[in-house]
């Protein structure tokens, strides 16, 4: 355990007296600031994540609120490993080929409906050919990923896909779907954006949503619990291997 402190002026002290913080710091990466009155908590725990895993999470809060927050966002997020994994299929550049009935777009005007189309068509293109690598996987996560991305092409809301392209669907927008599906329900303290897909059901279709989150939890969910590890493809320094794994809870 390493321990030193530190004076300086804290903006917090309307007196402008000095504030001294003790640090202490172990080796399992927790460390806490003592002494002034906007203190942060920052210590890395295992806590378990919403695919069922536990890995090490790190906290930075202030107060109980704030570490019930983050408690609320770790259990509502994907482990390390299964969020590497989510990571390397948005990723994935080959050819495939994966059947979608498209649904009619609908919207306020005819521009707002080609402009959709235009949108969903390019997207198509783009997540065809993973759609085709995940329906082949053995992996149940990547049917749980799948599943999003066959709802995501049956939202008939052209205003939905216009979304789309102002905000973008990355790779985040593709784990929040995934973790709320997992979870159930959305998470306060994980909001997702106007072009989250089972944000979208939930809000217009709400049986729909339901559905789906009951099928996860029925045919995936305990299955993605299963102990997993992924290899990484960039090693971290000091670390002899990239290899990442979590337990299941």
């Amino acid at each position: 355990m390493v321990w030193f402190s530190h004076s300086f002026r804290c903006k917090q002290d309307r007196r402008g007296a000095p504030c001294t913080l003790n640090f202490w710091v172990t080796l399992d990466s927790h460390f806490e600031i003592r002494g002034c009155t906007m203190a942060v908590n920052h210590h890395g725990a295992p806590t378990r994540r919403v695919c069922g895993h536990t890995d090490v999470f790190t906290f930075h809060y202030r107060g109980k609120q704030g570490r019930a927050s983050d408690l609320n966002y770790a259990s509502s997020t994907l482990c390390r490993a299964c969020g590497q994994k989510v990571d390397d299929w948005f990723g994935y550049s080959g050819k495939g080929f994966h059947q979608v009935a498209l649904p009619k777009l609908i919207g306020r005007t005819t521009g707002a409906i080609s402009w959709g189309n235009r949108i969903r068509i390019e997207r198509l293109r783009a997540l065809g050919p993973l759609m085709s690598v995940l329906k082949a996987s053995p992996d149940p996560l990547a049917g749980v990923v799948l599943r999003v991305l066959d709802m995501m092409f049956q939202v008939a809301s052209a205003s939905y896909w216009i979304d789309v392209e102002k905000q973008g669907y990355d790779v985040y927008s593709l784990r929040g779907d995934v973790e709320i599906l997992l979870r159930g329900s959305k998470c306060r303290d994980n909001p997702q954006p106007n072009s989250s897909v089972i944000g979208y059901w939930l809000l217009n279709h709400p049986r729909a949503a339901a559905e789906s989150i009951g099928y996860v939890r029925e045919s995936l969910k305990a299955a993605i619990a299963e102990p997993v590890s992924v290899e990484l493809p960039l090693k971290s320094p000091g670390l002899e291997t990239g290899e990442v794994s979590c337990t299941a809870g």
